[in-house]
């Protein structure tokens, strides 16, 4: 069981509950179940303020939003599990599983738009949805007499809809180039009703061969079919409460994706004594897309046919030395809507007009990892690098159009481009002291992303460095005491090709958490961080000290606990976060629920019993005591 309460660690306030049973048997030497319920509510309400920037060949345009968000969801969940021992070497499991979901949201907002496009949007909306879903999972497994030659089967058919309505409601105020003149006061009042429904059919087969004690052969066939059926009907209130559809507004349209992969790989390096393992091997994917627009009166075929190579190399030193090398590939097709040839207006600020030649998004992915451990020093090292290269890349170009009063709006497209790839590193070192009392550890990460894009027509690169270090002692002098102490530098630098301005933000952070144990089952806990920023603007920067601190007391066993927390004890704790993404750059700063108090009360009643091994296999225990 779990009672709710207000969370803390991002943006917003959030009142959160959940309860679950779940219940387990041997029905027969043979067969067993295990039944689980779940159920959790959510509840939050949320204000941000943001600045964005939006580059391109025009001037830019600057973005200012205030918005107070609710959301109000619930969540019912059941499955169900039968697992049967046929016999010695076959088993079977088959897994049913309902859901359903609803949400109440609203929102209040206002957007002032100064620079190249000149508006403001002031506005809310609202909106209702309903998700149920019903799914069946069945899983059988095979193994043969020949040690490590297996088969198994895999199917699972799943069946999703989702009902929502929401109401939209915005002023938007055109005004005349930079002066504050209005030229045109538009009123937005409109309902949009959907009703998606989402099948998915999945079948797959694995195959194993040992070919020597050291290697073997693996197949894994499977193929996978998604099928959607959305409707979005929006329709236009007038002042006397009556609605009418509008056709160029609404968005009607069906598709289907079916994808088949047959993987073929061979193992090399399977027992204990092998320095040297390797895989390698290499993947089949053919696909279709198929699928019509009503609303638009367009319809979509197109086939696909992609091999993906796979290589693993790992050399190991010893059990605790090790280097490992790996490639993989991966094909990512564009969605439905970034391929259809027409315009959709259905946001009329942004429409959107697809492009049916776009190709097949190609990664290919290598990384390196090092690692060794020291036991006689008690020192360990790690070191890891990636690189990822990206063939095609799906872009969005976003060109400017005027509208329908004087005035511009952005329109999106698509194209593929090539020179996008992104690199990265990261290190650690630990060293322990006295028997572990003491450790030292310091750790870090960088990361270069080389972003392409399009602004009407214009290339535009963005290239953006993450790095971030930490230096964090772990210090447990006696049993009852603990102490990590930390501090941590972040930087985040960003620049593009079609603007001067540069982002370059950095924060320095310290934090100390630690807990005292007295007479075994009482602790006291306590977390303290201060953070300095500096790169964002005034606005919204803030360097707060975040005080939290925590009694908890033990009881029936440590079977159950009763604790009482403080949050934010000086109240100053709020959320900043910077975006970039492309040509827009987007500050934001959320609100927190700063200082609170939660008192915690929680009960574990479970009953474990023992299970025997399968075919020699020794039996792993789940999180809820269950065997797998």
């Amino acid at each position: 069981m779990g009672g709710g309460g207000s969370s803390g660690g991002s943006g917003g306030t959030t009142t959160t509950g959940n309860a679950g049973f779940s219940y387990r048997d041997q029905l027969s030497k043979k067969v067993q179940i295990n039944t689980n319920y779940s159920y959790n509510y959510n509840n939050s309400t949320s204000l941000n303020s943001s600045i964005s920037t939006i580059v391109g060949t025009d001037a830019p345009t600057y973005s200012s939003n205030e918005s107070k968000s609710t959301s109000n969801s619930k969540n019912h969940r059941f499955s169900f599990e039968l697992e049967a021992d046929l016999d010695s070497n076959n088993f079977l499991r088959i897994t049913p599983e309902i859901s359903l979901s609803n949400s109440l949201n609203g929102s209040n907002f206002s957007t002032l738009q100064t620079g190249f496009i000149h508006q403001d949007q002031i506005g809310g909306n609202s909106s209702t949805s309903k998700n149920p879903s019903l799914g069946i999972t069945a899983f059988y497994q095979h193994v043969f007499k020949k040690p490590r030659r297996n088969f198994s089967l895999q199917l699972s058919l799943n069946s999703r809809k989702q009902e929502s309505d929401q109401e939209r409601n915005s002023n938007i105020i055109y005004y005349a180039n930079a002066s504050n003149t209005v030229v045109k006061d538009s009123l937005v009042h409109r309902i949009v009703e959907r009703d998606n429904l989402t099948k998915n059919y999945r079948a797959s087969v694995t195959f194993t061969e040992p070919l020597s004690a050291n290697t073997q052969f693996e197949f894994n066939g499977q193929i996978n079919y998604n099928g959607y059926d959305n409707t979005a009907i929006t329709s236009n209130i007038n002042s006397a409460g009556i609605s009418k559809p509008i056709d160029s507004l609404s968005n009607i349209y069906d598709y289907s994706f079916t994808q088949a992969r047959l993987a073929f790989n061979y193992r090399y390096g399977l027992n204990n004594t092998s320095k040297v393992r390797f895989s390698a091997g290499l993947t089949a994917v053919p696909g279709v897309l198929s699928g019509t627009k009503v609303s638009l009166g367009t319809t979509t075929h197109r086939n696909s046919f992609n091999l993906i190579p796979i290589a693993r190399f790992q050399y190991m030193f010893s059990r605790q030395h090790s280097i490992q090398l790996n490639y993989s590939g991966n094909a990512t097709e564009p969605t439905f809507d970034q391929i259809q040839p027409v315009r959709d207006v259905s946001n009329p600020q942004n429409p959107v007009v697809g492009n049916p030649d776009l190709k097949v998004t190609f990664n290919h992915a290598i990384n390196l990892n090092y690692n060794n451990y020291l036991a006689n020093q008690k020192l360990n090292y790690s070191i890891g690098a990636n690189v990822t290269f990206i063939d095609n890349s799906v872009v969005r170009n976003r060109v400017t159009i005027p509208d329908s009063y004087g005035s511009f709006k952005y329109e999106t497209r698509f194209l593929n481009m090539n020179g996008a790839y992104r690199a990265g590193g990261n290190y650690s070192i630990s060293k322990q002291f006295y028997n572990r009392k003491y450790n030292l550890s310091y750790s870090g990460n960088i990361s270069y992303n080389n972003g392409v894009a399009m602004s009407n027509d214009v290339k535009n690169v963005t290239q953006t460095w993450n790095v971030s270090q930490r230096f964090g002692p772990r210090i447990n002098p006696t049993e009852w005491m603990e102490v990590n102490p930390s501090v941590s530098y972040t930087l985040l630098k960003s620049n593009n090709t079609l603007d001067l301005s540069e982002v370059n933000t950095k924060t320095w952070a310290l934090n100390v958490d630690g807990r005292f144990y007295m007479w075994q089952t009482l602790i006291l806990g306590y977390s303290a961080s201060k953070n300095f920023v500096s790169g964002i603007r005034a606005n919204l920067t803030s360097n707060p000290l975040v005080i939290n601190a925590y009694v908890q007391k033990e009881l029936w066993k440590r079977r159950a606990t009763v604790s009482f927390q403080a949050f934010d004890i000086l109240k100053q704790n709020n959320f900043v976060n910077v975006d970039v993404n492309g040509l827009v750059t987007t500050e934001t700063k959320s609100n927190a629920l700063s200082r609170y108090f939660m008192l915690k009360a929680s009960v574990r009643l479970q009953k474990w019993t023992g299970a025997k091994a399968r075919n020699g296999m020794q039996i792993r225990r789940r999180g809820d005591g269950s065997f797998y």
